[in-house]
């Protein structure tokens, strides 16, 4: 096996970076007794990382898709830059780096000019009769309003005031491309930077992205525009660079839903199995819970690991999470917190922007995505849940990663507890074996298709070893190591103490826990956001006392509510968010 001319034939993997003599094997994916012709990985050091090199093509004057797709391909780090000029708009016109000159991948950027077309300059329109202006506007392919109103000295049909003064330079206006979405029509891409570049540099106010969100949400984008956008998102700021984290890379995403916690569970067993699990997370959207706000829960867990932090953590303990930092991704950072305020969240678009974007900036090899559906979660319809995995696929494909999807069911919210601190207790009770549910089911399956990825075992296989680490504590001990290693103090971790029971007013059999109804409680119980400045009351939320197919009388205990003084409900809506026959 140390010859590594041989590698091929012997089904093997490599890896280029190792500080281990060359040819020495790294690691290997199964290990004690297993049946015959069992397939097994061994990772074969090639000796100390050598920096790759490529040389420069010549990018100019190809379209902005060829030359970034030829980039990213190649894994050079890249920002483009807009300018007008003669040349078609979204043509290369310059680059950083002259053509054959040779690139360090690991440490070069490249920057590359890109035309936003052929600029207007304004003529003097004062005094000029309408069909002047008229025959200019159509000549330059311009759109014109006219407002007639009465005036003392200037002659009729002729020009009072435009909206343009002589001299200027007419460029891309925010009101015209939110028209033109509201119109139902397809925005370029210099037409997406222009709109959301000036909503991160702060050139644009809230109000005007909001609506920009809303035509999206109500008239849909192209894959085109998702792709564009999605490129725009990631060369918004830097991307991760887990190159010097040994072996295979990956992520886990959820596209949230009611009770949400997976990552909490299945972060510590993948990396308890000897899996590298990298996690870049957010906060709450809309009603569902966001990770990063459940781990804040936990008194002094830090979410915002520098990136040698996330990186040494990674080779360390198999497990990071962390929020996206400042640099990475900082137009999704954004537009997600101005989304959350203002019914913009379920958005197929939206969502597949805002979630390979981060993805692809963080840098793990192979993701899982975990798509829910039903009215617990942000898609309703298998249409479009279908659609987003779909997307998320091709986007995955054009970047080089391995996209792997599931479609599971938020009918009903995922397990007992929901609200931040009840659901890291619950994820810890999970971790423990002490609960056996469609929640802990789910775990187990999350983490057995993210160790089959990583190891290239069968899911059966990489299933036996999820319940090993479950049933060994190994995964419960993974997850308190994280939490120490972020600084987090477990026993910090506190609920509301003041708990009221609802109790049921009827007798029969619960047909349906509705999942959405569930998550708007707990936000108004002070658990998630209304409002961009809103603080979540981590030690508030909801837990589930039965559940779908529970038998129950009068007086039984439905749930307990978690309160404080600023919580609003009625006995009623709570009452209501359970269907009993």
């Amino acid at each position: 096996i140390a010859n590594s001319n041989s590698i091929e034939d012997q089904n093997l993997k490599l890896t280029i970076k190792s500080d281990l003599e060359k040819d020495t094997i790294i690691e290997q994916s199964l290990k004690g007794q297993y049946q015959r012709n069992t397939k097994i990985t061994f990772t074969i050091s090639l000796g100390n990382e050598v920096i790759e090199e490529i040389t420069m093509i010549d990018l100019v004057d190809k379209n902005i898709f060829d030359a970034s797709l030829w980039l990213k391909q190649n894994g050079i780090n890249f920002d483009v830059i807009y300018e007008f000029s003669d040349k078609t708009k979204g043509t290369v016109i310059n680059k950083s780096i002259k053509t054959n000159d040779v690139i360090k991948i690991a440490n070069d950027k490249v920057s590359i000019t890109v035309s936003k077309g052929q600029s207007i300059t304004v003529p003097n329109l004062l005094n000029m009769s309408s069909n002047d202006v008229i025959n200019w506007i159509s000549e330059n392919n311009l759109k014109i309003e006219f407002n007639e109103i009465y005036h003392t000295t200037v002659p009729l049909g002729n020009i009072i005031s435009a909206n343009y003064n002589e001299g200027d330079i007419m460029s891309y206006n925010i009101i015209d491309i939110i028209n033109k979405k509201r119109l139902k029509q397809k925005l370029n891409r210099e037409e997406l930077y222009f709109a959301f570049d000036g909503y991160l540099k702060g050139e644009i106010p809230d109000y005007q992205m909001s609506s920009l969100l809303m035509a999206i949400c109500i008239n849909d984008m192209s894959d085109e525009e998702i792709f564009d956008l999605t490129d725009i998102f990631i060369n918004s700021g830097e991307q991760l660079d887990l190159s010097l984290v040994e072996g295979v890379k990956v992520d886990k995403h959820s596209t949230g839903g009611v009770g949400d916690k997976t990552t909490l569970i299945v972060a510590p067993i993948v990396a308890a199995c000897g899996v590298k699990i990298a996690k870049m997370s957010g906060r709450g959207l809309g009603f569902t819970g966001g990770t990063i706000d459940k781990l804040e829960s936990i008194s002094g867990f830090n979410v915002s690991l520098t990136d040698q932090e996330f990186i040494n953590q990674l080779n360390d303990i198999n497990v990071a999470i962390s929020s996206q930092t400042a640099d990475l991704t900082p137009m999704d950072k954004v537009v997600y917190a101005l989304r959350d305020v203002t019914a913009t969240v379920e958005s197929i678009p939206l969502i597949a922007v805002s979630i390979m974007s981060k993805k692809i900036a963080s840098n793990a090899d192979k993701i899982l995505i975990d798509i829910k559906l039903g009215s617990g979660a942000l898609i309703k319809t298998r249409e479009d849940a279908e659609r987003l995995s779909e997307i998320m696929i091709k986007i995955g494909n054009a970047y080089k990663r391995e996209v792997r999807t599931v479609i599971t069911n938020m009918e009903a919210p995922l397990g007992n507890n929901i609200g931040n601190s009840l659901e890291v207790l619950e994820a810890i009770n999970i971790l423990d074996g002490k609960e056996q549910n469609y929640l802990s089911e789910l775990c187990i399956l999350l983490s057995s298709k993210l160790i089959s990825m990583a190891k290239g075992v069968e899911e059966q296989t990489a299933k036996m070893m999820v319940l090993d680490a479950i049933s060994t504590k190994a995964a419960l001990n993974k997850f308190y190591e994280l939490v120490k290693r972020q600084g987090g103090d477990i026993s910090s971790l506190k609920t509301s103490d003041d708990i009221v029971e609802i109790r049921s007013v009827t007798s029969g059999e619960i047909k349906e826990i509705n999942a959405y109804d569930i998550g708007i409680l707990a936000r108004n119980l002070g658990a998630g956001r209304l409002s961009k400045e809103d603080e979540i009351d981590h030690s508030v939320g909801i837990v589930l006392e039965k559940s779908v197919g529970d038998k129950v009388n009068i007086g039984d205990i439905l749930c307990k509510l978690y309160v404080n003084k600023k919580s609003t409900y009625t006995v009623k809506e709570v009452l209501d968010s359970f269907v009993i026959e």
